[in-house]
Formats: C-alpha cells, sequence, structure tokens
C-alpha cells in the first residue's frame, strides 16, 4: 500500500442526497451542502446516517465536497471521481503501475467522443479510459452503478480502435476498501458484460486498480492490479 495523495477532511453525517450532485449534511451541529463528484446511484454509501469525509471548499452553491464514504474499520470509499483520476495520474507518474504504457497528454478526442488518455505503446499510439468501479456485490468492485450509455458508448469506441489494431486499455478504478477484485454489474447493465468481452475479444486490455481513502484523508494505492472477472 502506498499514499498517493492527502487531502484534510473533517466527518460529517449525511442527511439526505439532495441532486445527483449535492448531499445535505451535518457536522457539529450545522448544516450544509456538500459537491458529489459522482453521478452514480450509491444507494450502499449515500444515504441518511451514513457517514462521509468531506473537504472544505469556497465559492459556489456548496461550501465542502464529499470525497469518501466510509465503510469499516476507519477505511472509506473513494467516491470523487476527479480525485480517483488525479490519483491515478499521480501513481502514473511515480512508476507505481507496472503494465501502464506511457502516457502522452489527457482529454483525448477520438471520433464523436472523448477519451481520457492518449498513450504511447511499443512506438504505436494508443488510448486509454479509466472508468470508476465504487459500488461493491460480495468481493466485487462493480460497475456501473446505473446504466450508463456513455460508458457503453466508450468501450464500443474502443472496442473498433481495437479491431484496428490500435492499443487500448480500459481501466477500472476500484475505489471500495473491502473490493478484492473487479466484476461488470451485469445487474444494473445487462450490456456491460457482453460489451467488455467483445473488447477484450478485440484486443483491448481489461485491468483494475484498487485505492480508497482513510479517515484522515490520505489516498491509499492498494494495487496497481487485482484480478478482473468478466
Amino acid at each position: 500500500m502506498t499514499i498517493i495523495a492527502q487531502y484534510d477532511v473533517f466527518p460529517a453525517t449525511v442527511l439526505r442526497r439532495d441532486t445527483r450532485v449535492t448531499v445535505i449534511a451535518r457536522t457539529v451541529g450545522r448544516e450544509f451542502r456538500a459537491l458529489l463528484r459522482n453521478t452514480g446511484r450509491l444507494v450502499d454509501l449515500i444515504h441518511p446516517g451514513a457517514e462521509i469525509l468531506c473537504r472544505a471548499k469556497q465559492g459556489g452553491k456548496t461550501a465542502a465536497q464529499v470525497l469518501g464514504a466510509v465503510v469499516n474499520d476507519g477505511r472509506a470509499a473513494l467516491l470523487d471521481t476527479l480525485v480517483q483520476a488525479r490519483a491515478f495520474a499521480a501513481a502514473a507518474n511515480r512508476g507505481l503501475i507496472p503494465w501502464l504504457p506511457q502516457i502522452v497528454r489527457r482529454e483525448v478526442r477520438v471520433h464523436d467522443s472523448r477519451l481520457d488518455y492518449e498513450i504511447e505503446l511499443a512506438g504505436a499510439k494508443g488510448f486509454l479510459e479509466l472508468k470508476s468501479a465504487v459500488h461493491r456485490r460480495g468481493e466485487c468492485a462493480t460497475y456501473p452503478d446505473a446504466p450508463s450509455a456513455r460508458g457503453r458508448r466508450h468501450i464500443a469506441l474502443l472496442t473498433q480502435l481495437g479491431q484496428e489494431g490500435i492499443p487500448c486499455f480500459i481501466v477500472f478504478i476500484a475505489a471500495h476498501p473491502g473490493a478484492a477484485r473487479f466484476c461488470p454489474d451485469v445487474e444494473t447493465d445487462p450490456e456491460i458484460g457482453p460489451a467488455l468481452l467483445a473488447a477484450r475479444a478485440a484486443g483491448v486490455r481489461i485491468h483494475a486498480i484498487k485505492m480508497h481513502l482513510t479517515r484522515a484523508g490520505a489516498v491509499i494505492l492498494d494495487s496497481p492490479a487485482i484480478p478482473v472477472d468478466i
């Protein structure tokens, strides 16, 4: 386990989810609205009475942002997808993900979609897409947490590129401390499993890494590679 980043956080209790991207929470006798940068359903993590870890922010309509939800032993699921992406980039820059190809640049437009990274593998240009897997079923971190047309579109694009011989990667960030492997959530979105199988058959490399958030605000890289069950 390696510390990737450190944030100043404070605990709070969820009163309710206000919108897809905000929650109403309480701490030390005051209520506040917090930004939730994760549009999944999160029904097992964000619900009345759940303990969350927040980071204070200035300006805007929210007083804080939700970084994680405490699940056990003082560990928390890392919910904020931007923090997940920054932790992935930090781990990549520090050479902590051995299988990862060279990252060339972020946010690249391919056809009518935008993918997270352009990569270079054995002198060939390719692409990599990150996906957040924060929901847990048993020992599996799963994706998606809600039916995702956007996710299926990205997988279909990478499958097409893989069929053309272009190196492509899909990386799932298993951000729940109780997860030991990654599995597609076919109960939530029945098309995801077949889509990933088709991607793998087209040569797309599918990986999962595990990270979580501590009660003290540290982002921990638990493993640069956990099993992927499709």
